[in-house]
């Protein structure tokens, strides 16, 4: 009888203990769902404080540097994202994740005045890491990289502090 009682406990916790990671894992592909939709929105308004609820205050800066960029060159970024695929979701620790994804993005860069386009339509396929930290009981999205990239040459980043070194040469 204490054999079986064992038997069905430890059956038991092994089970919740799935349970429990396949929750996490939903809730963080969830996090990362809700920053790219409010990134979009972020993109194309200019609104960086949408971002909050969903990033860490290091990621929102880093998001406000490129947004910063485009308002100087009069434009906004018209995004979609077209396919979002997770490969692989890893716990790092207790409150850190790492997220594997594959996207397929279009963007164009668009006048803030009027609205007419500033660049061709691209298409671009990204295979991105995410790193996700638990504060306050929520996943935040700490840091963005991608790993490759099909019909993008740098990162936005970069582009920005190329843009910085040419207007300080003038």
């Amino acid at each position: 009888m204490r054999i079986r009682f064992l038997i069905f406990f430890l059956s038991f916790l092994v089970a919740c203990s799935g349970k429990e990671k396949d929750y996490e894992s939903r809730l963080i592909k969830n996090a990362v769902r809700k920053y790219n939709s409010a990134l979009v929105e972020t993109y194309r308004d200019f609104v960086i404080s949408r971002l909050d609820e969903y990033a860490t205050e290091g990621e929102v800066k880093r998001i406000d540097v490129l947004i910063l960029s485009m308002r100087a060159e009069g434009k906004f970024l018209n995004a979609k994202i077209k396919g979002l695929r997770f490969k692989e979701v890893r716990m790092t620790g207790d409150d850190t994740a790492e997220v594997d994804t594959e996207e397929d993005w279009e963007y164009q860069h668009l006048n803030i005045k009027t609205h007419q386009p500033m660049s061709e339509l691209k298409k671009v396929k990204y295979n991105m890491t995410y790193t996700l930290v638990k504060r306050d009981n929520r996943w935040l999205v700490k840091f963005v990289d991608y790993t490759e990239s099909k019909g993008r040459r740098r990162d936005p980043l970069e582009e920005y502090q190329e843009f910085l070194r040419e207007r300080e040469k003038k």
